[in-house]
């Protein structure tokens, strides 16, 4: 029997997703939050190993960028900048993750994750981890998926409205 999970296809993201990754990205963030083109294209050159797709039917679901850190920072920006990817560090942090409203419930966002704990391993990391915002049952996502609040921080990403700026840092261990 073919399930939900069967139909998402992975793939490594390459420059010329840029244009239907945009349009994921308007569609999963507020205009002050969402990343624009050039920070889309510089993180697909960073580390093109973080940049994967999620696939329904040949269609960009979703998808997420992650990139190495020699350890997470206590705020958004601080984390998902250039400044602190470290090809050798032993963190997997995810920068990004979204999922298309049309999509949702599929479990596209549940693949994407289990792609990056593979990536995590592959790499040597001890640790992939994230910022999350307390909103649209973003928590209880990552919970469900592995993942544990070691740490809440107030004024994490300042500009995000919605969460008061607080967000959670979550990790899920690698294990071998």
């Amino acid at each position: 029997m073919i399930t939900l999970r069967d139909i998402i296809e992975i793939k490594r993201l390459a420059p010329e997703d840029l244009d239907d990754m945009l349009m994921v990205e308007e569609e999963t963030w507020e205009p002050d939050l969402r990343a624009d083109r050039e920070t889309i294209r510089e993180r697909l050159y960073r580390f093109p190993e973080g940049n994967l797709g999620a696939y329904v039917n040949n269609n960009l679901a979703g998808f997420t960028f992650a990139q190495r850190i020699s350890y997470p920072r206590k705020t958004w920006e601080g984390n998902s900048a250039k400044e602190p990817f470290d090809p050798d560090g032993k963190y997997l942090y995810i920068v990004n993750v979204g999922v298309s409203s049309r999509y949702r419930g599929m479990k596209v966002g549940t693949r994407m994750l289990d792609e990056n704990k593979k990536l995590a391993k592959e790499l040597g990391c001890d640790v992939l981890c994230l910022g999350a915002r307390d909103t649209d049952g973003n928590i209880p996502f990552y919970t469900k998926n592995g993942f544990a609040i070691y740490e809440t921080v107030n004024g994490f990403w300042p500009e995000d409205k919605a969460s008061n700026g607080i967000g959670h840092l979550m990790e899920h261990r690698i294990k071998d």
